[in-house]
């Protein structure tokens, strides 16, 4: 979410509402999204990096029937947002917006 370990008094996480545009787009191309927290020496993680898990959590309560046991569809979405492919380039992607759609199926069907 920031770094590759805890590094005291840094905390420039990404938002939730950024993991999470992260997630989607990643799950609608049938990709896995790894998460870093860091945790500190003693083995508690930050209360910073805590509240991100836990606002992802509630959203994926809510609405996980659209990552959980799905596939891609025809294509994995739609929108303006060009998405820099690759390791490690999520920082050079713009951000989401509320056209930009992705798509996922129920393995159900």
């Amino acid at each position: 979410m920031s770094s590759w370990g805890y590094v005291e008094g840094k905390s420039d996480y990404k938002s939730a509402r950024s993991l999470l545009h992260d997630l989607l787009d990643i799950v609608s191309k049938n990709g896995n999204l790894l998460l870093n927290v860091g945790p500190r020496g003693d083995g508690t993680i930050p209360p910073d990096a805590a509240a991100l898990l836990e606002e992802l959590g509630g959203w994926l309560q809510l609405h996980g029937e659209a990552v959980y046991g799905t596939r891609p569809w025809r294509c994995y979405g739609e929108g303006s947002q060009k998405v820099v492919q690759g390791q490690m380039t999520e920082r050079r992607n713009g951000g989401f917006g509320e056209r930009d759609i992705r798509f996922t199926v129920s393995k159900a069907r």
